[in-house]
């Protein structure tokens, strides 16, 4: 069983960054994308750790307590991405006159009636909010840009979904996590974060409302 895909680990300096539509990536794409998934949460998955005797990338021992992700498995939820109801992007970089997949990020629309009765408020006014989005996945490689780091690329991607779904009005885009890291990620790209527990147990609430 394959959990790291070395070629997708370390950095890669590329000299043109694209963004694709999810639903546009070709079957190549596809493939590359479900290894740097894969590849991304098993750098600190403590089983796949574990299995591979190898130091975490973040920490040592690892983070996520989850079962690893494996090649089927990570396929199975880019071609969901691709083929079902999301919205999202691919961010690709050119490297020797080829492209490579750094990154892609994908949201989901929610109810927002049933989303409140659930308990999920914004600390801020929502009354000019029509649509509620869910952050399904947001992961990237480790890449420079003609040797220049690119500042919050999550962001970047962020935007190119929210411009890929041509809205005329506010949208909220909210999520929920237990990892203090994603906690401080988001309040870097501007979330405001609330301390309450969900109804699956995530301690702790994201929200965002972007304007057309």
């Amino acid at each position: 069983m394959k959990y790291l895909f070395e070629e997708f680990r370390g950095i890669l300096d590329v000299e043109e960054l694209i963004f694709k539509n999810i639903k546009e990536v070709t079957d190549e794409e596809v493939l590359e994308i479900a290894k740097r998934y894969c590849t991304i949460f098993n750098e600190d998955n403590i089983k796949a750790l574990d299995i591979l005797k190898i130091r975490g990338k973040t920490s040592e021992k690892g983070i996520w307590k989850e079962d690893p992700y494996t090649l089927e498995s990570s396929l199975e939820i880019i071609e969901d991405f691709k083929n079902g109801d999301y919205l999202g992007i691919a961010a690709l970089g050119k490297f020797k006159n080829k492209f490579y997949v750094l990154g892609g990020l994908t949201i989901q629309k929610r109810d927002k009636e049933r989303m409140l009765m659930k308990g999920y408020l914004p600390p801020f006014d929502t009354s000019q909010i029509k649509e509620y989005y869910c952050a399904i996945d947001t992961f990237r490689r480790d890449f420079t840009l003609n040797g220049q780091k690119i500042s919050n690329f999550s962001g970047l991607m962020r935007k190119k979904v929210i411009e890929q779904g041509n809205f005329d009005f506010p949208i909220l885009i909210y999520s929920s996590t237990n990892n203090q890291m994603m906690v401080e990620a988001w309040r870097k790209d501007g979330f405001e974060v609330i301390e309450k527990e969900t109804t699956f147990g995530n301690k702790y609430q994201a929200f965002k409302k972007f304007n057309s």
